[in-house]
């Protein structure tokens, strides 16, 4: 995914993590921390990679998250309509037009504001095109 940074330069990369979820299936909480680690610096070299080309230091941010969260107890292995917290996933934001604030924290968003996100990140706004849709994240 790297070389992809440096022959396409893109304005957003969003990068949705899911060996993690392949591990809890099957259980296996060792092997769910170890895809943590390995995703944690798979992220790492793509944002230094981001930062080290000219093109893309200062225009490429990167989205990332899972497709869906997780249970609680003994659901962690689980996911679904019937595993409440479930519906509740994480999501990073990080690049030039994404400031460093508190707020960010502590902000609560839907999985349905993806879109809008990534069009604001690029100049556009996914509401004129989608009425009706989620607004993006307050990031800015």
């Amino acid at each position: 995914m790297a070389a992809a940074l440096v022959t396409r330069q893109p304005r957003v990369l969003v990068v949705l993590l899911g060996e993690t979820d392949e591990w809890a299936h099957q259980r296996r909480y060792d092997r769910c921390l170890d895809a943590a680690l390995r995703a944690d610096h798979f992220i790492r070299q793509l944002w230094e990679a981001a930062q080290a080309l000219p093109d893309a230091r200062g225009r490429t941010s990167l989205l990332i998250s899972a497709d869906h969260g997780r249970g609680p107890g003994r659901d962690w292995t689980d996911h679904g309509v019937d595993v409440l917290p479930a519906d509740r996933i994480w999501m990073a934001v990080m690049g030039p037009k994404i400031l460093p604030n508190d707020d960010l924290r502590r902000q609560s968003g839907t999985q349905s504001q993806f879109a809008a996100t990534i069009a604001m990140l690029v100049g556009e706004s996914w509401q004129s095109a989608r009425p009706g849709a989620a607004a993006p994240l307050r990031i800015k």
